[in-house]
């Protein structure tokens, strides 16, 4: 006899089925954190939250190891350069007010800023297109290190005030620095009178019910229930890595929890700011001649098929990702106070657990693609990224191209067509190189692209053929001398030490520079990049340093400080 189920039953035997589904997928997702789910280990505090309901909370590891303090959903954690999304709320909020205009030229509220006789707007800074230096690395590469010294708006502003070039032409390139975000807090400040913490704290914390959230500025501030930040060292042990000597926001600075940052995601579907349209424009994307993964405060961008929202942080032993995903009303937030724990990938397989029905198939396996040796000969060589003059040299390699990394080992790409290669799986970057020519007389030209762990934005960077010249032919002494930077201020000692040209970074020590193509130097796996020029005798003059978020920062040879052994023009 057919046995059939009660009506009534059904609603009971269907929320039984989604509690069951519910645990597994809570289980697999605390299988993610194992790691550092325990009393002897810093770890993360998580939040999933699915249609306004913050569907699972969770601490993993410790706030402090010091006190045996565990993380929890209320735990007050620093996010880094996530609290980006929060200085670009405050920016449109104020312009909502009529305290400003993003097209207002950034001199107006900052005269210190250089005439670079090309106007700055607020909006450049917002969708990072200003072409301003990022002066984390103008302060690490003068000696300074504004993570552990005590570092104001007043000594920001003043190195700003001395450059004498930017890294590109404002809204001609996207160039990501905290630069830009650190200069909005200081436009905020002096169009509204109100600091970025208190101006903050007025339009945005306190109307969203944020209590235990807040830009730190004052370096004696005590908060409460806040964790530790620390960094690996050897197998098992933990170096303590949080100071307390920031006393600038904007960029970095913020503190926060998750049961916090809820309410902030909340907002993007009930806002309950002082303006009706700023979702939409947190979420507008920059433009250039496209638009930009970039928005105002947030990246925004697609991943298998489906539309998100994100930005992550690190800083001082903390490492933070908030990604949502619109549509499914869907958002993770992970945020970690050790800073070997990458924050995205968490979140990017806590997602990929929850959405995995929904989400288009990740990246399809390659089928066979046999490449005849006489191609991958013909492609082989030496490559130079066009902005930094990162060297790349590929040699064919057991039917492919492949190159040596930098742990000394060989990686083999994985060949995609006859000119498309591709890191082989399970690599922490997803990176597709392509080799083009626009006939077959013209050279081989490439373009890699780079994503970050999903969810991802994209990178691209074009490289032209490049002649490397012979360490052994290059004369050496002609570069040897005393070279100095007003941009930085920072003087360089180019030295000679076992037959090797050495540069003496201060607070780095002596670093090896190897030659690229002539009058070029790379350091090791330092990205630094350093272009020698000549004067019209051909005798070395200076320098250009790049590196990745500085470039064409000018260093002038100074007088009678080159080797006995230089002769011009020769090199």
């Amino acid at each position: 006899m057919k046995r059939t189920i009660p009506t009534l039953m059904l609603p009971i035997m269907l929320a039984q089925a989604g509690a069951v589904q519910a645990l597994e997928l809570e289980q697999r997702v605390d299988a993610l954190f194992a790691a550092w789910d325990k009393p002897t280990s810093p770890g993360c505090a998580l939040g999933l939250i699915r249609d306004g309901e913050l569907i699972y909370e969770r601490g993993y590891g410790m706030a402090s190891l010091e006190h045996g303090v565990p993380i929890s959903p209320t735990t007050v954690l620093l996010i880094g350069s996530a609290s980006k999304m929060f200085t670009a709320a405050a920016v449109l909020l104020a312009e909502g007010q009529g305290q400003l205009s993003l097209d207002d030229d950034i001199r107006t509220y900052l005269p210190e800023i250089p005439d670079y006789g090309d106007t700055i707007t607020i909006r450049h800074l917002l969708h990072h297109t200003s072409g301003i230096r990022d002066y984390y690395q103008l302060f690490g590469l003068a000696g300074e290190y504004p993570m552990h010294d005590v570092l104001t708006n007043e000594e920001i502003l003043s190195v700003f005030a001395r450059q004498e070039g930017l890294n590109f032409r404002p809204g001609t390139e996207y160039g990501y620095t905290s630069s830009n975000y650190v200069l909005l807090a200081m436009i905020l400040e002096r169009a509204t009178g109100k600091s970025l913490k208190d101006f903050a704290e007025e339009n945005i914390f306190r109307p969203l019910g944020m209590e235990h959230t807040h830009f730190h500025d004052d370096r004696f501030h005590v908060i409460e229930n806040r964790a530790n930040g620390y960094s690996p060292r050897a197998e098992g042990q933990f170096a303590f890595n949080w100071s307390s000597n920031y006393a600038t926001a904007g960029g970095s600075g913020l503190w926060t929890t998750v049961e916090d940052l809820f309410l902030w995601d909340q907002n993007f579907y009930e806002n309950k700011l002082a303006r009706e349209d700023l979702v939409d424009r947190l979420l507008a994307p920059g433009t250039l001649d496209t638009e930009l993964t970039y928005a105002a405060g947030h990246i925004v961008g697609e991943y298998r098929g489906l539309p998100f929202v994100s930005h992550d942080g690190s800083t001082m032993g903390f490492h933070a990702n908030f990604v949502q995903f619109p549509e499914q009303r869907f958002s993770v937030i992970c945020l970690c106070n050790l800073l070997s724990i990458d924050p995205r990938r968490q979140a990017g397989q806590v997602a990929e657990l929850y959405l995995a029905e929904e989400l288009e198939p990740d990246e399809v396996q390659a089928e066979p693609v046999v490449v005849s040796e006489a191609a991958l000969r013909e492609m082989a060589g030496a490559y130079r990224e066009s902005v930094l003059g990162d060297i790349l040299e590929f040699f064919a390699e057991e039917g492919s191209l492949a190159f040596h990394d930098e742990g000394g080992g060989t990686t083999v790409l994985e060949p995609l067509s006859v000119t498309r290669f591709r890191l082989p799986p399970g690599s922490p970057y997803r990176v597709e190189y392509e080799f083009y020519r626009a006939d077959s007389s013209e050279p081989w030209l490439l373009k890699a692209t780079m994503r970050r762990y999903p969810p991802y934005t994209e990178a691209i960077f074009d490289y032209e053929p490049a002649e490397l010249v012979d360490a052994a032919d290059v004369r050496l002494p002609d570069y040897v001398g005393d070279y100095h930077s007003e941009d930085l201020p920072a003087t360089y000692p180019v030295t000679l030490e076992n037959g090797r040209l050495v540069v003496a970074l201060p607070s780095r020590g002596s670093m090896i520079l190897r030659p690229t193509i002539r009058d070029h130097f790379q350091i090791g796996r330092y990205p630094v990049y350093l272009e020698f020029v000549r004067d019209e005798n051909g005798r070395i003059s200076g320098f250009d340093l790049r590196s990745l978020r500085l470039r064409n920062v000018r260093f002038v040879r100074q007088p009678n400080s080159h080797s006995d052994e230089a002769q011009s023009g020769r090199g």
